[in-house]
């Protein structure tokens, strides 16, 4: 994406967005307000999430999101005089099924949900070959392919009942606008989108044994689906197809230079590069490289790495949850002042993906390598911040050897960004300079392409050079030095 300054269109009134970005772990909505060349940001609504236990099997409980969604969106036009559009970005992979009316069909299951796990043995070795050189995408647990097709194989009757999948953006955006649209960003998650434009791999939909019908024409974002419908006081809101995966969102806002690593930090941290073509082959496959999309169709090859879950986990069985800013730094102060761990935990071991006890996982692992498990809660919040420095670090150092040239720089934006502690020891890890601050990059990401459809913005080229014009950015060198850039 293009750095280079533009004349943004002066716009004679207020333009409000409201930002639905639905996390794992957490939900909210924010109204954008652009005026006079400044774009200010208001949270009007957030709620915890997270996915529901029931016969064994993990579920999200899309009833009571849609209910907070809608509640958002109500605060937010009661914010602003006007609310003129609205767009909505998710995590990745999970979908529903719906009848030809738009009901559910079949309940909405977790990622985390193991039912995936036979399905990933059997397409090891030349399955997951021809997956990757289809799709880009890595045999992952979580990847929707595996899902539908374990779907198909408990419940083979679901391919008569149901008439189409919808990604979760993209079933909140027909809730709103009564349009049921692809978008390729979120659809690139899936293990199912062809690597050759806009469309499904539909030997991939044989092989998996996935109806053609259930899958659509897939666009690219920016495209206005129409007035909001089913929530009051939106009336006469527009709905805007942002990019419907969050990362995808937070990748297009950050403030990054020409040769950083882009690495966005959440319940799972993404590390990536922008190309124009996908990064395939044995190499990217065995680092399992997902060649996932931008909202205009480009690719960004990236790394996956357990993100900001482990430490959701962590504090939770610690009884541990920090409320307020002030909370947050004594616990990082004893996380910091407690002995460094002697060795790290890889955090994409397998079993970490989803433990009864996080604790027991992590101490599991620990002595496995013949280390010992920490004894305070600051030492435990230590080696998960080491551990998950040190997956940032591994994860460039694999992605500088695929681009053919060294990185120069990391830019990290999300939940993990605001923990410094997490940001040092990532400079000091990857042993590169870390350009970080309280960016909510997929906030940023999902406005700029609602005021690009409605014109307030001319392209997103001018996204990033806004996001550095609004925020405090701060420079984290390897040796421990902090420089603020803005």
């Amino acid at each position: 994406m293009s750095l280079v300054r533009r004349n943004v269109r002066r716009v004679s009134a207020e333009v409000a967005c409201a930002a639905v970005d639905l996390g794992a772990t957490s939900g909210r909505v924010v109204v954008g307000r652009w005026r006079a060349g400044r774009l200010q940001c208001q949270e009007v609504h957030r709620f915890a999430n997270g996915f529901r236990a029931l016969g064994g099997h993990d579920y999200w409980d899309v009833a009571w999101l849609w209910s907070e969604i809608a509640k958002g969106l109500q605060a937010a036009a009661a914010a602003v005089p006007r609310l003129h559009s609205v767009g909505v970005d998710t995590w990745g992979v999970d979908h529903v099924l719906v009848g030809r009316e738009g009901r559910l069909a079949y309940p909405v299951h977790c990622y985390r949900d193991a039912r995936t796990q036979p399905g990933l043995k059997a397409q090891q070795g030349s399955g997951a070959e021809r997956a990757y050189r289809r799709t880009g995408i890595p045999a992952l647990f979580y990847n929707t392919s595996l899902q539908l097709r374990e779907t198909v194989l408990t419940h083979p009757g679901i391919t008569r009942v149901a008439d189409r999948v919808l990604l979760l953006p993209e079933y909140f955006n027909f809730l709103l606008s009564g349009q049921a649209v692809h978008e390729v960003s979120i659809a690139s998650t899936t293990q199912l989108l062809s690597t050759r434009g806009l469309s499904w791999s539909q030997a991939q939909l044989a092989e998996y044994g996935l109806p053609r019908r259930w899958f659509g024409p897939v666009e690219r974002a920016g495209k206005v689906l129409g007035s909001a419908r089913n929530v009051n006081g939106l009336e006469r809101t527009q709905v805007v197809l942002v990019p419907g995966h969050d990362t995808a969102c937070a990748f297009a806002a950050m403030p990054a230079a020409a040769g950083d690593l882009l690495l966005s930090t959440g319940t799972w941290s993404l590390a990536g590069c922008e190309s124009e073509t996908p990064w395939l082959g044995a190499e990217a496959q065995r680092l399992r490289v997902s060649n996932e999309r931008m909202g205009h169709g480009g690719f960004r090859p990236l790394a996956t790495i357990t993100g900001l879950w482990l430490v959701e986990r962590v504090l939770h069985e610690l009884g541990v949850r920090p409320r307020t800013a002030e909370e947050w730094r004594q616990l990082l102060t004893e996380a910091a002042q407690a002995e460094a761990p002697a060795l790290v935990v890889p955090v994409n071991a397998p079993e970490l993906s989803n433990p009864s006890t996080m604790l027991g996982a992590l101490g599991g692992l620990v002595k496995r390598e013949g280390g010992r498990a920490p004894r305070t809660r600051g030492g435990w919040l230590r080696l998960v911040v080491e551990s998950l420095a040190e997956g940032h670090a591994q994860a460039a150092r694999s992605l500088a050897g695929l681009r053919g040239e060294p990185l120069t720089g990391i830019c990290m934006v999300g939940g993990g960004a605001r923990n410094p502690l997490l940001v040092a020891a990532t400079a000091k890890a990857a042993g590169l300079p870390v350009l970080a601050g309280e960016v909510e990059g997929a906030v940023w990401g999902n406005l700029g392409q609602q005021l690009v459809a409605l014109g307030a913005w001319p392209d997103l080229g001018y996204l990033r050079e806004a996001v550095r014009s609004h925020h405090a950015l701060t420079r984290y060198e390897p040796d421990g030095t902090r420089n603020c850039c803005s």
